[in-house]
């Protein structure tokens, strides 16, 4: 019997989920919360959870920030995302921090099965429109070298961190003023219109290197 958890504040999709799931003759949702807090309240270490269902968007702790906890908890857990988010950006970070599968909720149901057998037997899951859109990453043409201040350098990693204008100004001992007076520049210098381009960005040139 392979021991599920779920993560995910819609009821509709986390109560919905849980049935199917164990309407699966080897499969047992054991613990499901709507917040990464109430999950690690009900977690505990007599009580193994070997795959969790985890959504990136959560009231409180996201997902991404809740997945590094919950490795340090749960080590042996494999974990799957779940989001309604195609960007590259957001695939990349929870890769990073330790995701196991990324799932797309308009998918949920239909590849939720697939992606717990992928990850039990050792392999990362990705749906085929988050895989098409990874390829599409690393397919785009070098992009020109990018000339950027250390000041700009160092606003692009806070970025990367997923770090806000409030904690990007405290970490670099500026004001928010100062924060939005860069980023507008670095807009400029890329050629792009939000944050979430400028990691991008970040990712395929040397920005950062």
């Amino acid at each position: 019997m392979t021991t599920i958890g779920i993560i995910e504040d819609d009821a509709t999709i986390r109560e919905g989920l849980c049935l199917f799931l164990n309407k699966q003759e080897d499969l047992r949702c054991v613990l499901v919360a709507d917040s990464v807090e109430k999950f690690l309240e009900g977690a505990n270490k007599d009580q193994e959870i070997q795959i969790l269902l985890l959504d990136i968007g959560l009231p409180g702790m996201s997902g991404l920030d809740g997945l590094r906890m919950i490795k340090q908890r749960l080590p042996n857990t494999k974990i799957i995302m779940s989001t309604g988010n195609e960007e590259s950006t957001y695939i990349f970070r929870a890769f990073n921090l330790g995701a196991n599968g990324y799932l797309l909720k308009d998918k949920l149901f239909f590849e939720v099965r697939t992606a717990i057998d992928s990850v039990k037997e050792g392999n990362a899951f990705l749906s085929p429109i988050v895989t098409r859109k990874v390829l599409s990453f690393f397919n785009t043409p070098a992009q020109e070298e990018i000339e950027i201040t250390a000041r700009e350098r160092q606003l692009v990693q806070c970025l990367v961190d997923g770090l806000s204008y409030k904690l990007i100004a405290d970490r670099l001992d500026i004001s928010i003023d100062t924060v939005r007076y860069h980023l507008k520049n670095l807009y400029k210098k890329l050629r792009v219109n939000s944050k979430s381009e400028v990691v991008s960005k970040a990712l395929q040139t040397k920005i950062l290197q």
